[in-house]
């Protein structure tokens, strides 16, 4: 058990889903395990009494001037390449590349990793790229993990016949393409060929808003508004998707990337179609379900369809579900825990 002396602080980058994952969620666990001393919020409390403090996305120069101050364990927790790495930055079809600037960004990493005691990550592409460009070593991987109080959902069914007219699910955010700039970003020349040469043949879903490079055929997809955070899951299960689009392009902002996307299908029981590339980090999706930026539309339609073949469906499917069932928040608290402590319990 944590002791009771001292507070442990965690604070989120936000309210939304990678501050939810990351730091709000797992907290509320721990808490749930009794550990009464975790306080989360999106606010460092200076003055707190701290045994440690976990601080999520911490690129400020100013606030790390104050946290360099804090006597305790400090922990920086990063699930995404907020910072240049291997001489690339954002790409630039990501909008937010307009609110952080290259340099500023760079500086308080390279000043960051002066102090602090340890920076926590969600992949191990991530914990390389710090090593490589930050020459800082006390690096450790927390996997993203979802919380099964949040996105369990009854297994599905076995289909008994081939999909015939699929419903597909984009629920990317809007950092994939950029409707301004008119950039098709993770999206692409062959796999938007591909989303306008079988959008007769399917329910085509868009979630937050439609990408420029389908208004013309705007009126046959859906496309729904983002919702709260918190009742995401559930709007994401009610959607009965029976694909999740995962493209990515090949780039070191999409290595850093978590699987995210991948445990949202595998919860929610869709059957995720991802991109493949060297570290990609969809690499546990199953072969079949895999493309390439190199597939032309004609391939990538081979590939699809195959995958409604009810035997493939049904094989995937239940690799998934086998899946989730190990990367379930509340399996994998100890590795939180461990982060503040340096044992493990039976928790």
């Amino acid at each position: 058990m944590i002791k009771n002396g001292n507070i442990i602080q965690m604070v989120a980058a936000d309210y939304g889903m990678c501050g939810l994952l990351r730091v709000c969620w797992p907290a509320d666990v721990l808490k749930a395990h009794g550990c009464n001393n975790i306080f989360c919020s999106r606010t460092y409390m200076s003055s707190l009494p701290t045994q440690a403090v976990l601080v999520q996305r911490s690129l400020d120069k100013v606030f790390n001037a104050s946290l360099k101050k804090e006597p305790s364990l400090k922990i920086a927790d990063f699930d995404d390449m907020l910072f240049p790495l291997y001489g690339e930055y954002l790409p630039s079809y990501n909008n937010v590349k307009y609110r952080n600037d290259e340099k500023v960004c760079k500086e308080a990493m390279e000043d960051l990793c002066t102090f602090i005691d340890k920076i926590t990550v969600s992949t191990e592409y991530l914990k390389q790229a710090i090593l490589d460009n930050y020459n800082f070593d006390k690096v450790e991987v927390v996997p993203n993990y979802l919380p099964r109080f949040i996105f369990h959902y009854n297994r599905k069914p076995h289909i008994t016949e081939d999909i015939k007219k699929p419903r597909i699910v984009y629920a990317g955010g809007g950092q994939h393409y950029n409707n301004t700039l008119k950039q098709t970003g993770d999206f692409s020349p062959s796999f938007v060929q591909f989303l306008h040469n079988i959008v007769d043949k399917c329910e085509l879903i868009f979630v937050g808003e439609l990408p420029f490079f389908m208004e013309d055929v705007k009126d046959k997809i859906q496309v729904h508004p983002w919702v709260n955070t918190l009742n995401y899951a559930n709007f994401l299960y009610s959607l009965n998707a029976d694909f999740i689009l995962a493209p990515l392009k090949e780039n070191v902002f999409n290595k850093c990337k978590s699987n995210l996307k991948y445990l949202e299908s595998c919860a929610v029981g869709s059957v995720c179609f991802a991109s493949d590339f060297e570290f990609s980090p969809y690499s546990m999706v199953d072969n079949d379900a895999k493309f390439t930026w190199t597939m032309n539309a004609k391939q990538l339609e081979y590939n699809f369809w195959n995958l409604c073949n009810k035997d493939v469906y049904n094989r995937i499917l239940d690799k998934q579900y086998d899946y989730i069932n190990e990367m379930w928040l509340e399996n994998n608290i100890n590795l939180h825990y461990k982060l503040f402590i340096d044992k493990e319990v039976n928790i």
